[in-house]
C-alpha cells in the first residue's frame, strides 16, 4: 500500500522507506539506496530459492527507478537521495554507498537477464564521475 507508481513502457514501484504503526498510511520518502538494497534482496532470495514473486517484485521496483532515468541525477552528476511524494527529488546521496548498490543491482540484472540495464549503466556512470571528481574513495 505505501508505494508510489510509475508510469513507464512497464509500469513500476517506489515503496516509501518507513511506516508506523500508528500511522500505517503516510506517504514518506523513497530512498534511492534503500529501494535498490530491496531489490537486491530479492533478486537474491529469487536466485536462491527459485520463488518468482520475488523476482517479479524486483522487476517492479527496477522499473520504478528506471522509469524516472536521469530524473535522479543532479547537475553535477551526482545523485538525488530520495524521491518525495509530491514528485520531487532531494536530499544529499550518501558518498559512494548508493554507487555500490547501483553496482550489485547491475551485477544481479546481468546474471538474471543476460544483459546489462541501460538506465542503471547511466546512473553507475554519472555517480562513478561524480566520486571521481569529488575525490571519493570507493570500492
Amino acid at each position: 500500500m505505501n508505494r508510489f507508481v510509475i508510469a513507464g513502457v512497464q509500469q513500476g514501484w517506489l515503496v516509501s522507506d518507513y511506516a508506523t504503526a500508528t500511522n500505517p498510511m503516510i506517504q514518506t520518502h523513497v530512498s534511492l539506496n534503500h529501494q535498490l538494497a530491496e531489490i537486491n534482496f530479492l533478486y537474491k532470495s529469487y536466485m536462491q530459492f527459485g520463488d518468482r514473486t520475488d523476482k517479479d517484485l524486483a522487476d517492479m521496483m527496477l522499473y520504478g527507478v528506471v522509469n524516472l532515468g536521469s530524473q535522479w541525477i543532479l547537475g553535477n552528476g551526482d545523485l538525488h537521495y530520495a524521491y518525495f511524494p509530491d514528485g520531487t527529488f532531494g536530499r544529499p546521496d550518501y558518498p559512494f554507498l548508493t554507487y555500490n548498490d547501483l553496482v550489485e543491482t547491475q551485477r544481479l540484472y546481468r546474471q538474471l537477464h543476460g544483459m546489462d540495464e541501460m538506465t542503471l549503466a547511466m546512473l553507475i556512470d554519472s555517480k562513478l564521475m561524480w566520486m571521481q571528481l569529488n575525490n571519493v574513495q570507493y570500492r
